[in-house]
């Protein structure tokens, strides 16, 4: 495809040969001349500057005379519909594998693919185009949306709802029963019936091996559009707010409720019964134990303002040597206090 055939699909500007053919994506540091590649964040300079890519889909304040350039205000949107034009996503073939189980009072759409192994629960309802990977289980009376697609190895618990235009990743598990024991007199744990359900609205990314814990009573609910990455665990009765993204290892504990547009980075850990506000921002590995304000943005276990957490983390990789600058000065502090005893 021509550069600028490529310029109009992506909506980008072009500084260079429109000519250039591009066949193909890749990184910068792998890509060659005929290879589009990005650049939209300054840690990777170097990297622009020793790149042969044929073209490199950049900011609208980029510069680099020595490269073709696309440039766009949205370099790495640009660069995600670009993947798009080389590589197509994955259709499934829509049929039922023979080895796979549908139970008969199961009701299923148009083009609905089940592949092997697979196991659909009584009444379920799997709408149309969505499909079920390899050995998935979709229980009875679960609902999967138009066009959502659930991986191989995935669980989707009864009476759990899935939206539309969704994708659960391998082995995700939504729907599982939440961590909820009362001590009984004798000290040991009675088991609290799960008796709730999970509502995944449309447009939801669920990562692999992420736990989504069905509520007590009432739901748990992640909102349209949120995205969770894997190795997440959404305790029971949370609520995920629209456009909210969680990344990896993060922990949500029983009844938090996280705002819309939040962003809780890699290793987040939330106490229960909390609320994290619309546009939050939690740097990696902070631990939050009370309820954050709507476009805070903190840091640091237990987690506070980020400015003041960024600031503090400065400090503390100095404290041997203030220790040992402050022990200094206690000495000659009580060296001039003897002194002027005399």
């Amino acid at each position: 495809m021509r550069l600028d055939q490529l310029a109009s699909l992506l909506g980008c500007r072009i500084e260079g040969d429109a000519s250039l053919e591009i066949n193909g994506v890749a990184s910068l540091d792998h890509a060659g001349a005929n290879d589009l590649s990005f650049f939209a964040n300054p840690k990777y300079r170097n990297a622009l500057a020793s790149t042969k890519a044929g073209a490199i889909i950049v900011g609208a304040k980029t510069t680099s005379p020595e490269h073709n350039l696309l440039k766009n205000d949205n370099p790495y949107l640009a660069f995600a519909k670009a993947i798009e034009v080389f590589h197509k996503k994955h259709a499934p073939i829509p049929v039922i594998h023979p080895s796979a189980r549908v139970s008969a009072s199961a009701v299923l759409g148009s083009s609905v693919s089940v592949a092997a192994g697979a196991f659909v629960g009584e009444r379920a309802i799997i709408e149309d185009r969505a499909h079920i990977g390899e050995g998935a289980v979709v229980s009875e009376e679960a609902r999967i949306g138009e066009d959502t697609v659930v991986n191989a190895g995935c669980v989707v618990g009864a009476r759990v709802q899935v939206g539309r235009r969704c994708f659960l990743d391998f082995n995700c598990v939504i729907g599982a029963e939440g961590f909820a024991y009362a001590r009984n007199d004798d000290g040991s744990w009675y088991s609290i019936l799960q008796a709730g359900d999970v509502v995944v609205e449309d447009d939801v990314g669920i990562g692999a091996c992420t736990c989504i814990a069905r509520a007590t009573v009432g739901e748990t609910r992640i909102k349209q559009g949120a995205k969770i990455d894997a190795l997440v665990q959404v305790g029971h009765g949370s609520v995920v707010g629209r456009n909210s993204l969680l990344c990896a290892q993060v922990g949500l504990a029983g009844s938090t409720r996280i705002g819309d547009s939040a962003i809780l980075a890699g290793q987040v850990g939330v106490a229960g019964h909390l609320t994290i506000g619309d546009r939050v921002q939690v740097a990696a590995q902070s631990g939050i134990g009370t309820s954050i304000p709507d476009d805070s943005a903190v840091g640091g276990s237990p987690s506070f303002e980020r400015a003041r957490w960024l600031r503090a983390i400065s400090v503390f990789k100095n404290i041997p040597e203030l220790q040992t600058r402050v022990t200094r000065l206690e000495k000659k502090i009580r060296s001039l206090e003897k002194v002027l005893e005399v």
